[in-house]
């Protein structure tokens, strides 16, 4: 009976300690947030909310590797463009000063992912 309540006591520790953010991990500390309280859809940014990192809002597709991400995000007019946050030194780093470029539109981007051979993309689509 004893070895009952423990199991239930470990398990309940173990339930309430994983309870957390759904948000999902891209590289380093670049996560993608659900909506919530602070955005209407879902939205990319740094945890660690350093001051020039960016955060895009309202994004519908997240393209990224270790050195590049690109967003396609719903502006408030309706309008799909691309963000493409650049790794200023190997990988991307939060407080780093990556490097946000954009607005680009799907041809563009395409071109880059050619141009610059940028290859083993992971994406989520988040419609």
């Amino acid at each position: 009976m004893r070895n009952i309540f423990k199991f239930i006591f470990v398990l309940t520790i173990v339930m309430l300690t994983s309870c957390g953010s759904d948000s999902i991990i891209i590289q380093d500390y670049y996560r993608i947030y659900p909506p919530d309280e602070y955005s209407d859809g879902y939205y990319i940014m740094c945890k660690l909310a350093c001051a020039d990192d960016p955060k895009i809002e309202n994004i519908i597709i997240v393209k990224w590797n270790s050195k590049n991400i690109f967003i396609k995000q719903k502006d408030k007019n309706g309008k799909f463009t691309w963000y493409r946050i650049k790794a200023k030194s190997k990988t991307l780093t939060c407080c780093n000063n990556d490097i946000l470029t954009g607005p680009f539109n799907e041809f563009q981007v395409n071109n880059l992912i050619k141009n610059e051979r940028i290859k083993n993309l992971e994406m989520r689509s988040f419609y």
